[in-house]
């Protein structure tokens, strides 16, 4: 999950957490190092599917970073019927991924 200037990795493990960290980042490839350092450390395919969520745009260096060196990278999905009011329109549904537990 993506916050401006920081975000936190989490990892399950046969659906148990094996990993969650928040870390703090000034540049995208220091979420790069962090990251590929981490899958490294818990033998982690790069091929793995990781979700992303939070305030990530697509066509953001950081999207494009993470992209290009992580294949398994797909945004998260949301049920999108909860974020039918025009205030959300101008974000995409993953923007609000961290906060689905709070609506629900």
């Amino acid at each position: 999950f993506f916050y401006p200037n920081y975000f936190s990795i989490i990892i399950y493990r046969e659906k148990k957490l094996q990993f969650f960290q928040t870390k703090h980042y000034n540049n995208p490839e220091e979420v790069l190092y962090a990251v590929l350092n981490i899958f490294q450390q818990y033998e982690i395919e790069k091929n793995t599917e990781i979700i992303i969520g939070g305030f990530i745009n697509e066509h953001s260096k950081l999207y494009e970073l993470l992209h290009q060196y992580l294949e398994g990278l797909v945004p998260g999905t949301v049920d999108e019927t909860l974020f039918l009011s025009a205030e959300f329109k101008d974000y995409p549904a993953h923007y609000f991924l961290p906060y689905i537990n709070y609506l629900l």
